[in-house]
């Protein structure tokens, strides 16, 4: 993989950042031409900007000298007409973060996912959680 010189990094950061959605295969391609980079180096790159940013937690519901845990709420998303009628209940997930991977009550955006997709593989068949 091609080098990338720290002129050129902050570029990179700068549109990923400038956009709320991630960037198209023509915007990267774009973005390659315009650094003088490889697409792969280019999408790569943004893969890992977009890895690294920072996810807010919702509120801290335990704490301990290390960790910290965060409640998240997972329903049967499948069916909601299946949920009220056969009394299917939300389940609340704990997920627990390391003090050391908390910045100002974020952590890493690879972190999250990683915590997420452990906790979500381990949920009953039907069941997810629900953001926001």
């Amino acid at each position: 993989m091609t080098k990338i010189s720290p002129a050129k990094f902050e570029a990179l950061k700068t549109a990923a950042s400038a956009k709320a959605e991630r960037l198209g295969q023509d915007e990267i391609r774009a973005l390659a031409t315009e650094l003088k980079l490889d697409y792969y180096t280019v999408a790569f790159k943004l893969i890992s900007i977009e890895r690294d940013k920072p996810i807010a937690l919702p509120a801290v519901a335990w704490e301990s000298d290390k960790a910290v845990g965060v409640d998240l709420s997972a329903e049967f998303t499948l069916d909601p007409t299946i949920a009220r009628t056969s009394g299917l209940r939300a389940r609340r997930e704990r997920l627990f973060f390391p003090k050391s991977m908390v910045k100002a009550g974020a952590v890493p955006g690879w972190l999250w996912d990683k915590k997420v997709t452990e906790a979500r593989a381990k949920l009953p068949s039907g069941y997810d959680f629900v953001f926001g």
